[in-house]
C-alpha cells in the first residue's frame, strides 16, 4: 500500500504507526527533523523541553518547532500535553481561538478516551483540515482516580513507565491519522 500519511517522532519499534497499513514512520533513527516529503503529517515531537518538567528534560525542544512547521508546510496533526509552551513559543491557537494565519487551530481532548490508562489532556493542532470536516470524538471516559499520599498527589500517569506514558493508544493513533488523512495544501 502506498503510504498516505507520514508519523513523525514516533516510537517505530513500539508504538502503535508502523503496524498500521499507509503509515510511513519517522522516529529518532530515521531523524524526523530531516522529513520534507509531501505526505500529510501526525507529528509527536518530543515534549520534555516544552512541558511541566521541562527543567528535567532530556531534549533541546529543537523539535517542537520543526514539527509545526512540518504540519503547517504539507497539512496535519501535531500533538502534545495540554499547556504546552510551544504554543507560546510558536505563536500557536489555544483551544477555542480562532485559527491562526496557516489556518491552523488548536483541539483540546482527553487520551483517557482513547483507552490510555491516564487522563494524559493533550493538545491538537490541526491545519489543513477544516473543523467541520475533523473525525467524531469518542464519548467521554469518566476522569481516573487522583489519589493523595505523602509525597503529594499522584495520578495515573505519575505511577506509569516512562514507556507506558509517552506510547499512543493504538485507537487515538488511527484516529489522529485519520484526521491527517483529511488534510489538504
Amino acid at each position: 500500500m502506498q503510504p498516505c500519511v507520514a508519523a513523525l517522532y514516533v516510537d517505530v519499534r513500539r508504538g502503535p504507526y508502523a503496524a498500521m497499513p499507509g503509515v510511513q514512520c519517522w522516529g529518532v533513527d530515521e531523524n524526523a527533523d530531516t522529513y520534507d516529503g509531501d505526505l500529510p503529517v501526525v507529528a509527536h515531537p518530543p515534549c520534555g523541553h516544552w512541558g511541566r518538567y521541562w527543567y528535567k528534560a532530556h531534549d533541546d525542544g529543537r523539535a517542537g518547532p520543526l514539527a509545526v512547521a512540518q504540519v503547517r508546510r504539507v497539512g496535519g496533526v501535531l500533538e502534545h500535553p495540554r499547556d504546552s509552551r510551544l504554543w507560546r513559543h510558536c505563536g500557536l491557537p489555544l483551544p477555542g481561538w480562532l485559527g491562526d494565519n496557516w489556518g491552523g487551530f488548536t483541539l483540546e481532548v482527553f487520551q483517557r478516551d482513547w483507552g490510555h490508562r491516564a487522563d494524559k489532556p493533550t493538545w491538537l493542532y490541526v491545519c489543513g483540515v477544516p473543523r467541520r470536516l475533523v473525525p467524531l470524538l469518542p464519548a467521554p471516559a469518566p476522569p481516573r482516580e487522583i489519589r493523595q499520599t505523602q509525597g503529594g498527589t499522584r495520578g495515573e500517569l505519575e505511577k506509569m513507565s516512562k514507556t507506558q506514558r509517552h506510547l499512543t493508544p493504538p485507537p487515538f493513533a488511527a484516529w489522529l491519522v485519520q484526521l491527517a488523512k483529511l488534510a489538504t495544501r
